[in-house]
């Protein structure tokens, strides 16, 4: 190796870990600005300070994580589905029972978003990671357990504003805050939180990223096990969609991203038997 080659390595390899270093400072800025935003809203005559507070963790939120942050809007339905859902449910259950059915449904429409959202964060995965297959389980389980901190914190809010302890509360906020940063990484890796309106909602056809047309859908087995998958192919362009491994963009699976340039590969990796072989061996179905 060149001596230019190993001085252009030396600084890409600062230059990765200043980026990493910068990473860790602005989730460690996410919690803290969220915790603070939290201690706000349980002080009086706080609400300045709340809306301050609010607006740094979302300001970081963006600027940490530029393609996923906007699944905050469908985690903050969830959440306030669930939170008022179960204020309802407990408070008026027994003094209006209307009231106290709707916060029923208001529970179970927030569980069935959470639901929801993790099976859109699966689906995407399955059909754009088309060379490396990111594992969810852990994240799945996790996301399950914010769910829960959700209802815990809904429980420890009623039973503070019944003259209760305020420790409940604050484990569910708290919980849920933490487990923030590693469900948007996640989802960010995948490209899940590349959602425009009709995404969110689960209608609507796919537009090409080049020319806007609808992409039609069509199934293609691996060559190794047989395994089928989906492949969104537009007639226009008579290209595949696919999403840039480098930029996370959808693209046209030509040579090179429409977005950053970078070389597409040509391989797709099966989800079923993890073999790597050519688009061109999958066989349609």
């Amino acid at each position: 190796m060149s001596e230019e080659q190993e001085q252009e390595n030396t600084i890409s390899s600062g230059a990765d870990e200043k980026m990493l270093s910068l990473d860790n400072i602005m989730l460690a800025g996410i919690i803290a600005s969220s915790i603070g935003a939290l201690w706000a809203s349980i002080e009086h005559e706080r609400f300045l300070l709340f809306v301050c507070f609010l607006l740094l963790a979302l300001s970081l939120l963006y600027i940490r994580f530029p393609r996923s942050w906007a699944s905050i809007f469908w985690i903050a339905t969830m959440y306030g589905a669930i939170f008022l859902g179960t204020i309802l449910f407990l408070g008026w259950t027994f003094r209006v029972f209307w009231i106290g059915l709707l916060g029923l449904g208001g529970m179970g429409l927030g569980l069935a978003l959470g639901l929801l959202f993790i099976e859109h964060v699966k689906t995407v995965r399955d059909e754009r990671s088309d060379t490396d297959y990111v594992i969810l389980g852990l994240w799945s389980l996790v996301f399950l357990i914010f769910m829960g901190l959700c209802l815990i914190s809904a429980l420890g809010f009623y039973l503070w504003a019944k003259n209760g302890s305020l420790v409940i509360y604050l484990i569910g906020e708290v919980g849920a805050i933490s487990l923030l940063p590693y469900i948007f990484l996640k989802v960010e890796e995948v490209g899940a939180g590349l959602m425009r309106p009709e995404d969110l909602l689960f209608f609507g056809e796919e537009k090409c990223p080049a020319c806007e047309a609808d992409l039609l859908l069509e199934t293609r087995k691996c060559p190794s096990c047989g395994a089928s998958r989906l492949f969104k192919w537009c007639t226009i362009c008579e290209s595949y969609a696919t999403l840039c491994p480098e930029c996370k963009e959808r693209s046209t699976w030509l040579d090179r991203c429409i977005s950053c340039n970078t070389r597409l590969p040509h391989e797709v990796k099966c989800k079923t038997c993890e073999a790597t072989t050519l688009m061109e061996t999958w066989k349609k179905a």
